[in-house]
């Protein structure tokens, strides 16, 4: 798939991309021109095969950044760090995602906490960090990761779909402020699509059903 703009001298930061959706648009915006700087867990020779396939597949530039987006200040910290080794952002994707499913009244207080921190917080907080130096050149692009359940609901997943409606809202909001700067900023609501998080939750549910 090609992108109708390249992205020749654009550097970008995809959170969340050491697998599954964010790997693939890290992989795809490397392919189109871009520079990129991934976020996530994984093991370091897994991290290394991810980098040097991308490097080898496209040419760019392909660096890792491991910190922990359940952390507003590691979140902050996350856009310093890869504007010090890229000189930029140009543009965010914000697609780091945790899941939890519980009845709501079986939620604990640590699942709510992290979930808020890892899908809502953390994109706003790399959001407020990277929006000055887009602000300055006049140009940014912003991406956010939402779904489905942030446009309607499912049982046992209380924080998940409060936290994708949360994303929406943010994203109008980011958009609304980055008009007249030259900073764009949409959501995307993918389905169920076979990522490692909703290979468990497959898994999960086949196992209710087995008698």
């Amino acid at each position: 798939m090609s992108i109708t703009v390249p992205l020749n001298g654009k550097v970008a930061l995809v959170t969340g991309s050491t697998s599954g959706i964010g790997l693939s648009i890290a992989h795809l915006l490397a392919k189109n021109g871009a520079d990129v700087a991934l976020n996530g867990f994984a093991r370091d020779d897994e991290i290394s095969e991810i980098l040097d396939r991308i490097t080898s597949d496209t040419g760019r530039r392909a660096e890792h950044f491991a910190h922990d987006l359940s952390d507003l200040t590691e979140a902050s910290d996350l856009v310093s760090a890869a504007t010090a080794r890229f000189g930029k952002v140009d543009i965010l994707v914000n697609n780091a995602g945790a899941q939890h499913v519980a009845a709501i009244d079986e939620f604990s207080d640590e699942q709510w906490h992290r979930l808020l921190a890892v899908n809502l917080t953390a994109a706003f907080a790399t959001t407020r960090a990277v929006w000055p130096q887009m602000k300055e050149r006049g140009w940014g692009r912003i991406v956010n990761t939402a779904s489905t359940l942030a446009l309607t609901a499912e049982t046992r997943k209380a924080a998940y779909v409060a936290t994708k409606h949360g994303i929406l809202g943010l994203t109008r909001e980011t958009a609304l402020e980055g008009a007249l700067l030259g900073i764009t900023c949409n959501a995307v609501c993918p389905a169920w699509v076979l990522t490692p998080l909703v290979a468990k939750q497959v898994a999960a549910k086949a196992a209710e059903l087995v008698l």
